[in-house]
């Protein structure tokens, strides 16, 4: 493939994630929007508009959300199974820390925005179920925020009056909420976990990396130990083939004269 139809190709693959994590910050900043106009209103019929909006754009968040980090998974295993050496290895790395940072700070602040929320919504609660009970404990007001459906002293304390059953079915759908905003806290949490994993596993790869990096060099200085003691052995056999020759050389020479000096004796 040709090296620009590779970046453009790159290139386009950066920005698509960056899009969806801008899509996801707006989408943020609207359901914050939303949620301080709940916790704020005094009609129910507005408060659970506000809250059917709010659900909506909270599931198309999530859809969004699970979107970006599968792609970012897959923009880090196509950077992870390039070779070392290879050209776009160190631009694509610096790039999928950019991300992985920037989708880091829009789940903090997801977060964070629906744990405010969570804790506006049962300090609303709360009050209410003081209205009823004025002297309940708030043991009892936390049972109560767990399971607004098995309450029977609640609701026997309003069966007979409508307005107080009308109160009550607006406490279990605020309680149903609560639920829901549990469930995306957990949903978020969950995506921190996995996006800290990925992070793990990276360092884990460049720590294994140094490690067999150390090893093949301790390979190389035992090799090289190795082949210096050939060497020197090489240079030892030389060194006494080099003598023995000379020896024999002389022996030969002395051999010679002895008979030369023999012959003119005789």
């Amino acid at each position: 493939m040709d090296d620009n139809v590779k970046n453009i190709k790159l290139l386009e693959e950066v920005s698509s994630i960056e899009q969806r994590i801008d899509t996801i910050e707006i989408n943020i900043a609207k359901i914050k929007k939303i949620q301080e106009k709940i916790i704020i209103s005094v009609a129910t019929t507005e408060e659970f508009a506000l809250a059917q909006k709010r659900n909506q754009i909270v599931h198309n968040t999530r859809e969004i959300l699970n979107e970006t980090k599968d792609l970012i998974k897959r923009y880090e295993r196509n950077t992870r199974d390039l070779r070392s050496d290879h050209s776009d290895k160190k631009f694509r790395s610096e790039r999928l820390n950019h991300l992985k940072e920037k989708f880091k700070i829009v789940l903090d602040t997801y977060t964070q925005a629906e744990n405010t929320y969570l804790d506006q919504r049962k300090g609303r609660m709360s009050r209410q179920y003081k209205v009823v009970y004025p002297d309940a404990t708030q043991k009892e007001i936390d049972d109560y925020l767990k399971n607004t459906f098995d309450q029977p002293i609640f609701t026997n304390a309003l069966l007979g009056i409508r307005e107080a059953k009308d109160t009550l079915a607006e406490v279990r759908k605020r309680h149903s909420e609560i639920i829901k905003i549990e469930l995306t806290i957990k949903e978020l949490l969950d995506l921190l976990k996995d996006l800290k994993l990925q992070v793990d596993d990276q360092d884990s790869e460049i720590v294994s990396t140094a490690i067999d990096i150390d090893i093949a060099g301790q390979k190389i200085v035992n090799i090289s130990r190795d082949l210096n003691g050939v060497k020197v052995n090489k240079s030892i056999r030389r060194k006494k083939w080099l003598i023995a020759v000379i020896t024999t050389i002389v022996i030969l020479i002395l051999v010679v004269l002895l008979i030369i000096l023999l012959g003119e004796n005789s």
